[in-house]
């Protein structure tokens, strides 16, 4: 108590692209059921739908443990979160586990040792592949690189490359489940040239999301019965930014 008020440690501030709408860290995990095929009137008796669970997380922004974020005590926090993923594999068979980028920045825990307590979670709760955010620039690409090493899933991008064309990270993943194939591309949002840390990115180039989407796609369609785009992007109100001009113009063209 400082003068009858109580002390609420500020958070630290996080930059994002203008019109990105900005979600509490460790907050969000999504369930989403992806069909199959046509289903007929019994699915039960249909042995050619499938179902997949996807679960996926965003702007975790270095949160490995439970947090005060008010008026909760102890929100979020890596225990709770594979309390829950376990609970929804043990009902649902085939399940796919992403995050959308930004796990980098935030509580001290994490801060002091560059994500590290975040990456060994991730590991142990299975997670399968992991976007490119724009905070994963906020260190040096030498950390960015220890930090794929120590994950057991891979970072994705397919539109961030080096100056001489090189992937910075794996652009996709194809994933096997039981009668079906599943592929996950990764897509960084092009504001991290302007925004990243410009020590960081200047040796690097981020192509235009939709660019690299269009050329990536037809690939994939040959390579699985299913693609996901994992990306961040942000959601914006208008059609012609973000993940929602990605959607728009992608499946058009």
């Amino acid at each position: 108590m400082a003068g009858g008020r109580p002390f609420i440690r500020k958070r630290p501030a996080i930059k994002k692209p203008p019109g990105k709408r900005y979600f509490p860290p460790a907050l969000v995990l999504l369930i989403t059921i992806v069909f199959l095929h046509v289903p007929a009137r019994t699915p039960a008796a249909n042995p050619s739908i499938h179902r997949l669970t996807v679960l996926h997380t965003n702007d975790t922004h270095g949160h490995p443990v439970k947090f005060s974020y008010y008026p909760n005590k102890d929100a979020g926090g890596l225990p709770a979160r594979a309390t829950l993923i376990r609970q929804i594999r043990e009902k649902h068979k085939q399940v796919l586990l992403l995050d959308a980028g930004d796990l980098n920045t935030g509580q001290a825990e994490s801060n002091l040792f560059k994500a590290k307590p975040d990456l060994v979670g991730y590991n142990h709760v299975g997670y399968d592949a992991m976007v490119l955010g724009n905070h994963e620039f906020d260190n040096p690409l030498p950390v960015l690189k220890e930090q794929m090493e120590t994950a057991r899933f891979p970072f994705l991008s397919a539109n961030v490359k080096t100056r001489d064309g090189r992937y910075l990270a794996q652009p996709y993943l194809i994933k096997e489940f039981e009668g079906f194939k599943v592929a996950v591309f990764g897509l960084t949002t092009k504001a991290t040239e302007n925004i990243g840390n410009p020590e960081n990115v200047r040796d690097l180039v981020f192509e235009d999301e939709v660019t690299a989407a269009r050329r990536l796609v037809p690939v994939l369609k040959e390579k699985a019965d299913v693609i996901i785009a994992l990306v961040h992007m942000g959601l914006c109100e208008s059609s012609q930014r973000g993940s929602k001009r990605l959607a728009s113009e992608v499946v058009r063209h």
